[in-house]
């Protein structure tokens, strides 16, 4: 008597461990985690330059508008 194994006669299902993420992937966010908070800093260094630039070219415009009145001004 012959006995037939099914199971036997399948391959067997291969199981494949899930793959980490790439490497170019962990090199990317890595390289992400260092760079955002220097280019955030200075882009608000920048800002805050440029602000005080603009706020000086206004004094400056000011101060030329209140010297060119100046002499009507007084008596």
């Amino acid at each position: 008597m012959m006995q037939s194994f099914s199971h036997a006669s399948q391959p067997a299902a291969s199981v494949e461990p899930v793959a980490p993420a790439s490497s170019s992937l962990q090199t990317a966010l890595g390289c992400l985690l260092l760079f955002l908070p220097v280019v955030i800093c200075l882009s608000v260094s920048t800002h805050r330059r440029h602000r005080r630039a603009k706020l000086r070219r206004q004094v400056q415009m000011l101060e030329k508008l209140w010297l060119l009145n100046a002499p009507k001004l007084l008596p």
